[in-house]
């Protein structure tokens, strides 16, 4: 939770000159667990199944995507399968706050489709290649714009975790 910390922090006074003052947001770890919570509660109650928004996945979005800065956050629950996905302009900073699974990087997407309405956003229902990384609570992991990653948890499996996305220089 430290580097999670800190990472908000990094962001807070990442604003460029002359702009407004920064939104802050603080998400305690207790209020990160009700995330953790609602979540997964509302993949039970609302499974989504568009390509680029799957059953297995829930989001909340406290710190919202805004043409004010570079950089915005969200707290998402997945369980079982997702697409592999990628992004042409936006870098992705996960921190997990609870569960676990593993997060495959790199490689080739297969059948690669841009979705609907967001040009750069790439979904594809599988990768071939790629590295495997197991992540836990507390881990922490870069994605690079532009690189293909894809959750790979089994059905049991569910994984809650922050995400910052960054916009790519």
């Amino acid at each position: 939770m430290k580097v999670f910390t800190a990472c908000l922090a990094a962001l807070a006074y990442a604003v460029p000159a002359g702009a407004a003052d920064p939104e802050i947001v603080h998400l305690p770890a207790t209020e990160l667990a009700k995330y953790h919570v609602a979540l997964a509660q509302k993949i039970k109650d609302e499974p989504r199944t568009e390509i680029y928004r799957q059953g297995g996945m829930s989001a909340s979005s406290p710190f919202p995507e805004s043409e004010d800065r570079n950089h915005y956050f969200s707290v998402l629950h997945r369980s079982g399968y997702s697409y592999a996905e990628s992004h042409d302009v936006k870098n992705d900073i996960y921190v997990v706050i609870a569960g676990a699974g593993t997060l495959l990087l790199g490689g080739e997407m297969q059948q690669k489709l841009e979705v609907p309405g967001r040009p750069g956003e790439w979904r594809s229902p599988k990768v071939k290649g790629g590295k495997k990384y197991p992540l836990v609570k507390g881990d922490l992991i870069n994605v690079p714009a532009k690189v293909p990653h894809q959750w790979l948890l089994s059905d049991d499996e569910s994984i809650s975790y922050v995400i910052v996305k960054v916009l790519a220089k």
